[in-house]
């Protein structure tokens, strides 16, 4: 692919067809629309050799009730007092999945 290797590298996120577009326009005559197939599976190839990483997601399942989420908030900073004391205090939140 040579040079739209970096174009693609820099920008992922870019449709082939849009590029193959781009040059048809900058260098007009040179690229028929026959040619955009060709594009696409190198594309595509290099893609799933040498492009960017993809995101890995697994799926959790599990039952309602079954797991539990805690958190623990330091609220020091807050400056709360009682009878002119400094409460240091640290709330407990949870919640069930």
């Amino acid at each position: 692919m040579g040079r739209n290797t970096a174009l693609f590298e820099e920008n992922p996120e870019l449709e082939v067809k849009a590029v193959f577009e781009d040059l048809q326009r900058r260098y007009l005559g040179r690229f028929n629309a026959g040619q955009l197939r060709t594009l696409q599976r190198r594309v595509k190839s290099w893609r799933a050799e040498a492009g960017p990483g993809k995101e890995v997601y697994f799926d959790q399942a599990c039952e309602p009730g079954e797991r539990a989420q805690s958190d623990f908030t330091c609220m020091n900073k807050l400056g709360v007092t009682i009878q002119g004391q400094p409460l240091k205090h640290m709330p407990l939140r949870s919640g069930i999945l």
